[in-house]
């Protein structure tokens, strides 16, 4: 995916954000590619970071990878794969990570 998504994916196999692209918000999937930006939380089986990637938020998997060039900000939970359900419209989701993830996105940008 190369464009902005503001929101929340839920994906079975695999989410790829491209070098142009970026995420902010939560992803639910089995494997997440970045190439280009994620903001918020994620929840996945794993997780790779290319080169020029830039993660930042809170991270939930069981396998990270981050090649030479890509960035890593935020928190880290090792645990087994279990994909979470799709919040019914209207649930509430936790905010103040996804805040604090978004709050500290121009980090990741100043440092490029």
């Amino acid at each position: 995916m190369d464009g902005l998504i503001d929101g929340h994916l839920h994906v079975a196999q695999t989410i790829t954000i491209g070098k142009e692209g970026r995420l902010y918000g939560n992803a639910n999937t089995e494997h997440l590619f970045v190439a280009g930006e994620f903001v918020g939380l994620a929840n996945c089986r794993q997780l790779t970071i290319l080169p020029g990637g830039r993660f930042n938020g809170e991270l939930s998997c069981e396998s990270l990878t981050i090649e030479d060039g890509g960035r890593f900000e935020g928190n880290c939970t090792h645990k087994s794969f279990l994909p979470t359900p799709v919040a019914e419209p209207g649930a509430p989701e936790d905010a103040s990570a996804l805040d604090r993830a978004r709050d500290n996105s121009h980090l990741l940008q100043n440092q490029s």
